[in-house]
C-alpha cells in the first residue's frame, strides 16, 4: 500500500507533518518515516531540503546524517540574545545567575558548530543568520556569532546565491586598520551572489576594494568593469533607545551620529571603487541608516535609504515610535511604487523598508522574496505577517490626529521623501490647507502645525486577531 501512492502526493504529506512536528514535537513524523525505504527517502528529502533552527537546535543539527544534509537548499538559524532575567519570571529557588551562564556556553558551543554543519551542506542556496532581539541583551551570545562568522564563511559552499547575516549589537564603525575582520571574505563572496544583506557592527572599504597593503603584488586586483548580479543591502541602524535614562539616551545619540559618519564614508567608497572598476557594478546597492525626530508633531523619525545603485538618491520612510504599545507606526513604499503603512515592533518593520527583498515565512524561514517565489516547493508558504498590521490589506481603523487631518484634506500628507544625493534626515510631513493659510496670512515660508494639534499616535487602533487571518 505505501508503494501504491503517488511520490508528490506524500512530499506533501510529509511537509505538513513537518510543519506540525516544528510546531509540536511529537514521535508522529519519525515513526512515518520508519514505514518503509522509500518513505524514509522522500522523507529525509522534505526534512532537509529547507532547514530553520535556533541555537539550541544546532547541537541536534550538527549530530544529524551528514547525507541528509546534503539535500539541504536553504537554512535560516535564528539566534536568540536575551538574558534569562529578561524572559519570563523564574522561580524564586532557581539560580538565575547560573542556569544564564549554562545556557550561554551551551549556545557558544552549538554556535560554533555552524562551520562544521554547512561544510556539508553541498547544494545549499539561501543562508541566513539572523539575531531577532533588539537590542541584544547577551552581549556573550552576541560575540560568539561575530567570531563564529569568519568560519562560517569559509565553510559556506559555493552553491551559495543568497547570504543574509543580521547580527548588530552596538553601534557601527569602519573597521580599524590592519585588524583581522571578514570583509575581504565577504568581497570575494559578493560576485557569485544574487542576494547579500548585511546588518553588523562594523564593515569597511575592503567589502568593495583589494586592500592596497594586502595585495601590494597580486595581478588579479587590476581595474574590472561589468555587472555582477547581487542585490546588496547594508542596514546599519541600531540598537534602540526606549527604556533607557536620559543620559545614556544623549551618548546613543552621539554614537548613532558617529555611525552615520562612518555611513557615509563606507557609501563614498562603494561609490569611488565601483565608478574607478574596482568593485563590479551590482544591480541594486543601498545602505540604511536612522534619523531621530520629535515623538509628537509635524516632524517624523525616519529610516533613511542610501541608494547608490541604479540611481543616487536618499529615501525617507518616516516612522514614529509608540512606546505605551511597543510598537512603531511606518509609512514605506510599496514595489510597485505606492504608499504603504503598517505598524508593529520596529524592527520587524525592517523588511517594508528594506522593499521585502528578504522576507520570514510561517515557518520561521528567511529567503529572499524572489526566491521564494521561484520555488514550488514553497507553494503552500506565506510571508510572516501576525506581527504587522498593513492597512493596505486588512482596512483597519486608525486614528490619531494626523489620520483625522487626511481624512479631512482627502490626502495623505505623510509620505515617503525622495532626493537625488546623500543626505539622511527626518521627514517633515505637507502641511494642511488651514495651515498654508495661516502661513499665507502671517507671510511665512515654513509653515507650522496648529498648536496643541500635534500628531500623537499613541491612541492608534491595532486588529483584534480574528481580524489577521
Amino acid at each position: 500500500m505505501a508503494h501504491t501512492l503517488p511520490a508528490e502526493l506524500m512530499r506533501q504529506v510529509f511537509r505538513c507533518l513537518k510543519a506540525d512536528h516544528c510546531a509540536n514535537p511529537s514521535p508522529t513524523l519519525p515513526q512515518t518515516l520508519g514505514v518503509c525505504k522509500l518513505w524514509r527517502q522522500i522523507g529525509s528529502e522534505v526534512l532537509y531540503t529547507d532547514i530553520s533552527v535556533t541555537e539550541f537546535k544546532l547541537a541536534k543539527l550538527a549530530e544529524s546524517s551528514p547525507s541528509g544534509r546534503m539535500l539541504t537548499r536553504t537554512l535560516s538559524i535564528n539566534i536568540s540574545c536575551n538574558d534569562l532575567k529578561y524572559a519570563e519570571p523564574c522561580h524564586e529557588a532557581l539560580n538565575v545567575a547560573s542556569i544564564d551562564l549554562q545556557l550561554n556556553d551551551d549556545a557558544w558551543t552549538a554556535i560554533h558548530t555552524i562551520p562544521r554543519i554547512v561544510q556539508d551542506m553541498v547544494q545549499l542556496e539561501s543562508f541566513s543568520l539572523v539575531i531577532p532581539t533588539y537590542p541584544p541583551q547577551n552581549k556573550t551570545r552576541c560575540r560568539a556569532v561575530h567570531s563564529a562568522i569568519p568560519y562560517i564563511l569559509n565553510a559556506l559552499p559555493n552553491s551559495v546565491k543568497h547570504l543574509e547575516i543580521d547580527t548588530i549589537d552596538a553601534c557601527f564603525q569602519y573597521c580599524p586598520p590592519l585588524q583581522p575582520h571578514f570583509c575581504p571574505l565577504l568581497r570575494e563572496r559578493m560576485p557569485s551572489l544574487f542576494n547579500l544583506r548585511l546588518r553588523l557592527p562594523r564593515l569597511c572599504g575592503q567589502l568593495f576594494q583589494r586592500c592596497y597593503f594586502e595585495h601590494f603584488h597580486d595581478p588579479k586586483d587590476a581595474s574590472r568593469r561589468g555587472i555582477m548580479e547581487c542585490t546588496v543591502l547594508i542596514n546599519t541602524v541600531n540598537s534602540d533607545v526606549e527604556g533607557i535614562d536620559f543620559r545614556e539616551y544623549l551618548t546613543l545619540g552621539r554614537s548613532e551620529g558617529l555611525a552615520n559618519d562612518c555611513l557615509l564614508v563606507l557609501v563614498q567608497t562603494a561609490q569611488s571603487a565601483i565608478y574607478n572598476g574596482r568593485c563590479q557594478e551590482p544591480p541594486r546597492l543601498s545602505f540604511f541608516t536612522r534619523r531621530r525626530g520629535a515623538s509628537e508633531g509635524a516632524m517624523f523619525s525616519a529610516f533613511n535609504e542610501l541608494a547608490v545603485i541604479p540611481t543616487v538618491k536618499t529615501l525617507r520612510y518616516p516612522y514614529r515610535e509608540m512606546p505605551d504599545q511597543d510598537g512603531a507606526f511606518l509609512r514605506y513604499r510599496e514595489p510597485d511604487g505606492s504608499q504603504g503603512e503598517a505598524w508593529g515592533p520596529w524592527n520587524a518593520l525592517t523588511d517594508l523598508f528594506e522593499g521585502q527583498v528578504w522576507v520570514e515565512t510561517m515557518e520561521g524561514y528567511r529567503v529572499p522574496s524572489v526566491y521564494l517565489k521561484q520555488n514550488l516547493r514553497f507553494k503552500q508558504s506565506v510571508a510572516k505577517s501576525t506581527l504587522l498590521l498593513k492597512r493596505r490589506r486588512t482596512g483597519a481603523a486608525t486614528k490619531g490626529t494626523l489620520f483625522v487631518k487626511e481624512k479631512a484634506e482627502g490626502r495623505l500628507l505623510l509620505r515617503v521623501q525622495e532626493t537625488s544625493r546623500f543626505q539622511p534626515h527626518i521627514v517633515r510631513r505637507e502641511s494642511t490647507r488651514k495651515e498654508l493659510d495661516k502661513a499665507t496670512n502671517a507671510d511665512m515660508s515654513n509653515p507650522d502645525p496648529d498648536e496643541g494639534d500635534n500628531e500623537d499616535l499613541r491612541d492608534l487602533v491595532t486588529l483584534a486577531p480574528e481580524d489577521e487571518a
